[in-house]
């Protein structure tokens, strides 16, 4: 056995496609045989990621035969290399070649891209992942030198900075883009509407109605300058709407609530947000308005969000738009509070999920008073709890 040759560990051969870990953090050579080819000093993992990010998502996807189109920083697929059938959940991160299966049947539906190579080839050893990785970049085997290795380990390094950076660049005019949206369609938006105003009432908070800082009403017909309507294709004429605060405090994005009749209608989400908007700030509150002693109310949705604007009139209340941003707004209002020295940090919500939010919130900030949120009137929805007559 040649001395560059790492020797596979016990259970090794038989490892489908997990093999690849071996060595991963070492960056130790991997297999110097390939197929029975030997190829010197084996290329290392790093070395054949470098080589797969550089051939791009893109490439890589046409080259395994998975179909896909852009949606975001993603590239998405109606096939799954772990399954024969066809399931439009699968999608690969454009910038990491990171990919999951988020279908329930799936198992197995994540990993990297050597292990997706892997999968989609139908490998069981990891030799033979190596060979068809190998064959897919265009190497051939060689031995070549360390100091060519490591001119080609950085080369792909400068290339990888050079993504991050322009990505970056990219990221940047965008949100200032998506700032100048919201601030523009939130100046259309009615104060007052009859129909607004009446689901409004409907839900025990129309005593919010005019309070334009607050809430305000979709009016129809609005287009940006490329002629798209704010939250596309789903009807949202007369919802409820608020603002999605940036950090700094300035609009970021809007959303609303969609009647009931509107949602079954079109089958569309009930709290879409503006289209080419982010959704990494905060309902209705800023960050920036958290002082020394301030009492800090985390809801989740528009009109928990709303309610507690009610309930809690005179605290900061820093919405999450959607379930998959409480923790990251619980985070937030956390930090923010160590910083200014202190103060109260109430969790509107009594689902576990949110209760795991703050834990994980106040374990990054210590040093905050917190006081928990439990459950309203026997239900874990706040707008409900209000609605049934309870009041803090």
């Amino acid at each position: 056995m040649p001395p560059d040759m790492e020797t596979p560990r016990p259970g090794q051969e038989g490892e489908a496609h997990g093999a690849h870990r071996v060595g991963d953090d070492r960056g130790q050579a991997t297999a110097a045989y390939v197929r029975g080819r030997h190829i010197g000093r084996g290329p290392d993992v790093a070395d054949m990621r470098a080589e797969l990010l550089a051939l791009g998502a893109p490439r890589l996807c046409e080259a395994l035969g998975l179909p896909a189109h852009r949606s975001g920083g993603h590239l998405r697929s109606r096939r799954c290399p772990c399954r024969d059938h066809r399931d439009p959940d699968f999608a690969i991160n454009t910038d990491t070649l990171m990919w999951s299966c988020f279908g329930a049947t799936c198992d197995r539906g994540h990993g990297d891209a050597i292990d997706l190579v892997g999968r989609c080839r139908g490998t069981t050893a990891f030799p033979d992942t190596l060979a068809e990785v190998a064959d897919l970049v265009g190497w051939r085997p060689c031995d070549a030198s360390d100091a060519e290795r490591a001119q080609r380990r950085a080369d792909a390094e400068r290339l990888r900075r050079e993504r991050d950076d322009a990505a970056a660049r990219q990221k940047s005019a965008e949100r200032v883009e998506a700032r100048r949206r919201a601030a523009a369609y939130w100046a259309t938006l009615w104060l007052r509407d009859a129909a607004g105003g009446l689901y409004l009432r409907d839900r025990g908070i129309g005593d919010l109605v005019g309070r334009g800082a607050v809430v305000r009403i979709v009016r129809p017909g609005w287009r940006d300058r490329q002629g798209r309507a704010a939250f596309g294709s789903h009807a949202s004429a007369n919802a409820p709407a608020v603002l999605l605060r940036d950090l700094d405090g300035a609009p970021l994005s809007v959303t609303c609530r969609r009647a009931p009749e509107q949602v079954a209608a079109d089958g569309g989400p009930k709290t879409p947000t503006m289209l080419g908007c982010p959704t990494d700030g905060t309902l209705v509150g800023s960050v920036v308005e958290v002082v020394a002693g301030s009492l800090v109310v985390v809801p989740e949705g528009v009109f928990d969000t709303l309610t507690a604007c009610l309930a809690w009139p005179d605290a900061v209340v820093l919405g999450a738009a959607g379930a998959g941003r409480y923790a990251f707004v619980a985070m937030l209002a956390a930090r923010r509070l160590r910083e200014v020295g202190g103060g109260r940090l109430l969790v509107a919500d009594a689902d576990p999920c949110s209760q795991r939010a703050l834990a994980d919130a106040i374990a990054k900030a210590r040093e905050v008073g917190v006081e928990r949120g439990g459950r309203w009137a026997g239900t874990c929805d706040l707008n409900a709890a209000w609605c049934a007559g309870w009041r803090p």
